[in-house]
């Protein structure tokens, strides 16, 4: 995992939360001092590397979606 910062737009669609699961940025200098921050606290960055990948494994691996399409097809046809 590495951290990850980005903006509004880069997040759309994915459930992460600011602060905890990523660092998002209104501007681009806001963009530029969190990616900063980054680079100066190992313990801040390895928090959103680590919190980051589990939200992926937890929500977007293969196996988290096949079990939320398993349970969707399970619904239409209970």
């Amino acid at each position: 995992g590495c951290p990850v910062v980005t903006t509004k737009t880069g997040i759309q669609g994915f459930p992460a939360l600011d602060g905890r699961d990523v660092l998002l940025c209104e501007s681009s200098s806001d963009f530029a001092g969190k990616t900063i921050d980054l680079l100066e606290n190992d313990e801040l960055a390895k928090e959103i590397s680590s919190n980051c990948r589990q939200l992926i494994v937890d929500n977007l691996s293969w196996q988290a979606v096949y079990e939320s399409l398993d349970n969707i097809i399970s619904e239409l046809f209970a």
